[in-house]
């Protein structure tokens, strides 16, 4: 429906890919679903990993401009094409929380969240135009992936009371659904909205 917005899809899943590496820092502490083949236990990640972080980085990158009927132009004059070294950069940044967030023994679920949020924050402070299309995005995000939860506790009954550790956590159910994926939906929507037009120097009109 919207040719346009694929490269943008394309680059953030991509860009997310490596997230998927990090479900031992989530697994088995604050949710424990069985996997495929159990590859979590053999290798620290699953297949299912892979799909869901390509899944986020599609829906972050595309809900917003879709919805509020947005597309991507150029802030400059001459095109600019994704940017290697602000990538470099953030990832870089975002290794670094990360490995912070582990030594203080944050519980990742908060620390993901916090990440993202301060990497949004970073990215906002140099583009300020960007800063409603964040907050847009992260409540359609919310919005979206909350459907998608309450489907899922229909089609399985107690899913999120069973496979996810609430108790260790918040222990907030609403609607079913554990408080922390609205703040990890949320937070996710602000980074990836933001992240595409960031890189490749674009803006939403």
């Amino acid at each position: 429906m919207r040719r346009d917005l694929r490269k943008a899809i394309l680059t953030i899943s991509a860009c997310a890919i490596p997230f998927a590496f990090t479900e031992s820092l989530f697994y088995p502490s604050y949710w424990e679903p069985h996997f495929l083949w159990n590859l979590v236990e053999k290798i620290g990640f699953g297949v299912e990993d892979i799909i869901f972080i390509v899944g986020i980085g599609a829906l972050t990158s595309s809900a917003y401009p879709f919805f509020f009927k947005k597309r991507f132009s150029e802030t400059a004059s001459k095109k600019v094409n994704v940017s290697i070294s602000r990538i470099t950069i953030a990832f870089f940044t975002i290794a670094v929380l990360v490995f912070l967030a582990v030594i203080i023994k944050i519980p990742m679920i908060y620390g993901s969240v916090g990440v993202m949020l301060l990497i949004s924050a970073g990215i906002v402070s140099f583009r300020t135009d960007l800063l409603l299309p964040s907050v847009y995005g992260g409540v359609i995000t919310c919005m979206i992936y909350t459907l998608i939860c309450l489907v899922l506790s229909i089609v399985f009954k107690d899913i999120f009371q069973i496979v996810w550790h609430g108790e260790k956590f918040s222990g907030i159910y609403i609607a079913g659904v554990l408080l922390e994926e609205y703040l990890y939906s949320f937070s996710a929507g602000v980074a990836g909205t933001i992240f595409y037009p960031f890189v490749a120097g674009k803006k939403f009109i």
